[in-house]
């Protein structure tokens, strides 16, 4: 995508359905651990790191801070994120145990 503004703008509704996917999860399951897209952008200016996250339960860490690469998930999945021109493909990930579940 050209405008990288745009691109940014649609960034903040993926992140409205990660957190309305989240909630659905959180009403079933044990634990449940969200990751989503770049980084964080509750708050005007991180309190990072002179001191802890002020939203920690708000705050979805980025999918590839945790070592995942989401171009090679895709890919190894079958799902297409080069859309055409335009086009901006975000992703989140979302890890839970159900609830009951003594797995570990």
């Amino acid at each position: 995508m050209e405008n990288m503004e745009e691109m940014l703008a649609t960034r903040m509704d993926h992140e409205k359905v990660t957190e309305a996917v989240q909630a659905l999860f959180l009403e079933q399951c044990q634990e449940v651990l969200t990751l989503s897209t770049e980084s964080c952008a509750i708050c005007e200016k991180c309190a990072y790191p002179d001191a802890p996250c002020r939203h920690p339960d708000r705050m979805f860490p980025c999918v590839e801070s945790y070592g995942i690469l989401v171009t090679d998930l895709a890919e190894k999945t079958g799902i297409n994120f080069m859309n055409g021109a335009g086009v901006v493909t975000w992703f989140s990930l979302i890890l839970y145990r159900e609830s009951g579940s003594d797995r570990t």
